[in-house]
């Protein structure tokens, strides 16, 4: 896009007025491109992230579990325990650590259609992972009375359990169990739940 020549006014300032709207156009362009990348890194890394979450694993949970330090251990022990109380079905792990429970099924409109765990975490030394896969933003007022832990939009980060009352977390737990369970009575889910229902 060029200025066109105007009556009144010298070359050398439609030169210069012209260098300034190339630059301005150049910015925004940039700017442009880098939220739509910014947006499709986004896309891209939850797509990834859920294929990795929802990837089965036929490896033991329980040698999983011995390979873990003692206090993982015995933390993921609990939450394995509470789990599986709550859902009525055996751990299985999924990608390289998580440990989840019961399965639903989802189809977008985009075409992604697969499985995922109704309710899971992933234990590492000093960060548990607990997996809400309705999202965390139903759950502010039971977080809110939780303890130590950091909230993201499907996760809440625990660093060990002794952090955190129990009961509230169990709540939290079964609550989310049942919503996911309910939302996929009628057939597969088509949308990413946690960032569509608050």
């Amino acid at each position: 896009m060029r200025i066109p020549a105007t009556k009144g006014l010298s070359e050398r300032v439609v030169k210069h007025l012209d260098a300034h709207l190339q630059k301005l156009l150049g910015s925004f362009s940039a700017s442009l491109h880098s939220g739509i990348y910014k947006q499709w890194s986004y896309v891209a890394w939850y797509n990834w992230r859920m294929d990795n979450i929802t990837a089965h694993n036929n490896g033991s949970v329980k040698d999983y579990i011995a390979s873990l330090d003692e206090q993982t251990v015995k933390d993921s022990q609990v939450l394995i325990e509470m789990m599986q109380r709550i859902s009525g079905h055996e751990p299985k792990l999924w990608n390289v650590g998580t440990i989840g429970f019961d399965t639903y099924h989802y189809k977008y409109d985009s075409g992604r259609e697969g499985d995922g765990h109704v309710i899971g975490f992933y234990p590492r030394k000093g960060k548990i992972t607990v997996y809400l896969m309705d999202g965390t933003a139903r759950y502010s007022e039971l977080l809110a009375t939780l303890g130590k832990h950091t909230p993201t939009g499907y996760c809440v980060y625990i660093k060990r359990l002794s952090d955190v009352e129990l009961p509230i977390l169990e709540q939290i737990v079964q609550k989310s169990y049942e919503y996911i369970k309910s939302k996929s009575q009628d057939g597969p889910i088509d949308r990413i739940v946690w960032q569509t229902e608050k």
